[in-house]
C-alpha cells in the first residue's frame, strides 16, 4: 500500500447566476451583497484550493447550466478553472441535473486539466502527482435520462484510494449505508442536496452543500470540504465555510402578557449577541420565529399587523447591531398546544389529532399530491412542498397546527 500525503477539495451546488433571494423588501445597503453573494462564495471555493495546495478538486454536480447562463458567469467558472489550471491542479467535474442534457457553448472551453465525468457510463479516472497516481475517481454524470446505479461503482480492496463521486436525486437519509460501505469506496463525494451533511457510515462519506445559502430555509454556514489523505486512510475531513452573507433563524419566546415594545427589546439582545457569532463584514438575513401563545402571537399572524410590525422593527433596531444584519421576516408560532385540546370531541380535536399521528409517522415526507386535483398548478404546488429533511417536515407540522387552531377557534386577532 502507498503512504503518498495528499489532500484534495470537495465542492458542489454552485448554481452560478442563481442570487440570494426569499426577500419580501429590499432594505439600504442589501442589493450589492445579494448580487455577489454567489460570486464571492464560488471565489473562495477556488482561494481555498490554491491557498491549501490541494493536489485536485472534485466537483459533484449542478455548477451551472449552460442554456441559461449568463456571459458573466460564463466567464468567471473559465476564469476560476484557469487559475486551477495554472497551478496544476486537476479538477473533476460530475454533472449533475443542471448538466444534464446540456453540451458546452461553442465558445467555452475548457484547460485539459478539468475532466468532465460522462453521462453514458460509470467511468475510473487517474489523479497523478508528480507522475504517480494517487487516487481514482469513480462516477457517472447524471444524463438526459439515466443516472448512475451506485452498484456499478464497485471496486477492488487493494490499498488504493477510490473516491466515489454520485449526484443523489433523493434525501441524504434514505441512501443504503450498507451497501456505501460494502463498494470499496474511501470517500463518497456527494452533490445534490445545499445543506452539508455527514452520513452515518463507516465509510466518510459527505454532502459539502452549496458554497452559498440562497434562501431562509437554508440558514447557517455553507462551504466546502477540505479532506487529508495518508495512503488509503483519510486523516481529516474539514468543513471549510465560504459563504458571502448568511441566513439565520432566532427563534424568541414571548410571555403571555408580552406587548410588542417588550418584543423589540428582546431582538434587539439577540441582535447584539448573533452579531458577535458571525465575522462582522459577513451580512446575516434573520428571520425571527415567535413564540408566542397570547394575544399579540395571534396579532402577529395577521398579515397586515405583521408588515406594520416588520417596519417597527426595522426602524427601532437599525442601530441595535452592524449595518450588515438585516431583518427580512417575521412568523409567529404557537409555542404550546394544551394538551386537553387533543382529546374534545370537536373540529379542532379532530384536527390535532391527524397532526399528531403525522408527526409519529416514520415518513418524513408527505403525499401532497394525493390531496390535489390533477393538474400542472397542483403538481407544481406538490413539489414546492416537498419536504427533504425531518426538521423541514416538524417546522410545517409546526406552523399547520398554528393555523389550524387559530382558523378553527374563529376568534379574531
Amino acid at each position: 500500500m502507498s503512504i503518498e500525503s495528499f489532500r484534495f477539495l470537495h465542492a458542489s451546488d454552485f448554481h452560478l447566476d442563481q442570487a440570494p433571494g426569499g426577500i419580501t423588501e429590499l432594505q439600504d445597503g442589501l442589493i450589492p451583497h445579494l448580487i455577489e453573494a454567489t460570486y464571492k462564495a464560488v471565489d473562495s471555493v477556488f482561494d481555498t484550493a490554491i491557498r491549501e495546495r490541494v493536489d485536485f478538486v472534485l466537483l459533484s454536480g449542478d455548477i451551472i447550466h449552460f442554456p441559461t447562463a449568463s456571459p458573466r458567469a460564463l466567464e468567471f467558472l473559465s476564469a476560476q478553472f484557469e487559475r486551477l489550471h495554472e497551478k496544476k491542479i486537476p479538477t473533476f467535474w460530475l454533472g449533475g441535473e443542471l448538466e444534464a442534457g446540456a453540451s458546452l457553448p461553442s465558445d467555452f472551453r475548457l484547460p485539459k486539466s478539468v475532466q468532465r465525468m460522462p453521462t453514458s457510463r460509470v467511468q475510473t479516472l487517474e489523479v497523478k502527482k508528480e507522475r504517480r497516481t494517487i487516487a481514482y475517481i469513480v462516477g457517472q454524470s447524471s444524463g438526459g435520462h439515466g443516472y448512475a446505479n451506485l452498484d456499478e461503482m464497485r471496486v477492488p480492496r487493494d490499498g488504493r484510494f477510490f473516491v466515489g463521486m454520485w449526484y443523489c436525486h433523493q434525501p441524504p437519509e434514505q441512501l443504503d449505508s450498507d451497501l456505501l460501505d460494502d463498494l470499496g469506496i474511501d470517500y463518497w463525494a456527494f452533490g445534490g442536496s445545499h445543506k452539508q451533511s455527514t452520513l452515518q457510515t463507516i465509510i466518510p462519506a459527505h454532502f459539502c452543500g452549496t458554497p452559498q445559502g440562497r434562501m431562509p430555509i437554508e440558514p447557517g454556514p455553507h462551504g466546502c470540504m477540505l479532506v487529508k489523505v495518508t495512503g488509503d486512510q483519510i486523516d481529516d475531513a474539514l468543513f471549510i465555510e465560504t459563504d458571502a452573507l448568511r441566513y439565520r433563524t432566532e427563534r424568541i419566546d414571548v410571555g403571555p402578557n408580552d406587548d410588542r415594545q417588550q418584543l423589540i427589546s428582546k431582538i434587539k439582545s439577540r441582535m447584539q449577541t448573533i452579531r458577535h457569532e458571525v465575522e462582522a463584514r459577513k451580512p446575516l438575513l434573520v428571520t425571527w420565529e415567535i413564540n408566542a401563545d397570547g394575544p399579540l402571537g395571534k396579532q402577529l399572524r395577521d398579515a397586515d399587523e405583521v408588515d406594520a410590525f416588520l417596519e417597527q422593527v426595522r426602524r427601532e433596531t437599525r442601530d441595535a447591531a452592524s449595518k450588515n444584519t438585516f431583518t427580512i421576516g417575521l412568523r409567529s408560532t404557537r409555542g404550546h398546544v394544551p394538551g386537553q385540546l387533543f382529546e374534545e370531541d370537536t373540529i379542532i380535536g379532530d384536527f390535532l389529532r391527524v397532526v399528531r399521528e403525522m408527526e409519529s409517522s416514520a415518513d418524513p415526507t408527505f403525499d401532497f399530491e394525493s390531496y390535489l386535483p390533477n393538474t400542472s398548478t397542483a403538481r407544481q404546488l406538490a413539489e414546492t412542498l416537498r419536504l427533504e429533511t425531518p426538521a423541514a417536515r416538524k417546522q410545517l407540522l409546526r406552523e399547520v397546527t398554528t393555523m389550524g387552531i387559530d382558523m378553527l377557534s374563529g376568534d379574531k386577532p
